[in-house]
């Protein structure tokens, strides 16, 4: 199923390819994160606790927003392909990173 020819053909091929791309700048910041995480307990155990806590809380709030994130990717570009009246609306999960 393709998305007719016109306007809203180059829009939406201009849309998925960014969508792709940014979805590969995400996974790639998250892999960053998790490796800094990593690094900070090996590197730094005897720091105070609440440093301790916010470290994870900060982990465990980009983790989900991330999640968010390739959630709605997924559901505009795999679950809706090519229905361009999914675009009118925002699901309910985009709000939550916000």
């Amino acid at each position: 199923m393709g998305v007719p020819g016109g306007f809203a053909s180059i829009l939406f091929e201009g849309l998925v390819c960014a969508m792709s791309v940014l979805t590969g700048m995400i996974g790639l910041l998250l892999c960053l994160l998790i490796i800094q995480t990593y690094m900070y307990f090996m590197h730094y155990s005897e720091d105070a606790s609440v440093t301790k806590f916010l470290v994870i809380a900060m982990w465990i709030l980009d983790t989900l927003h991330t999640s968010f994130i390739f959630h709605a990717l997924y559901h505009y570009l795999i679950t809706n392909y090519a229905v361009l009246t999914s675009l009118e609306y925002i699901v309910w999960f985009l709000y939550l990173p916000l």
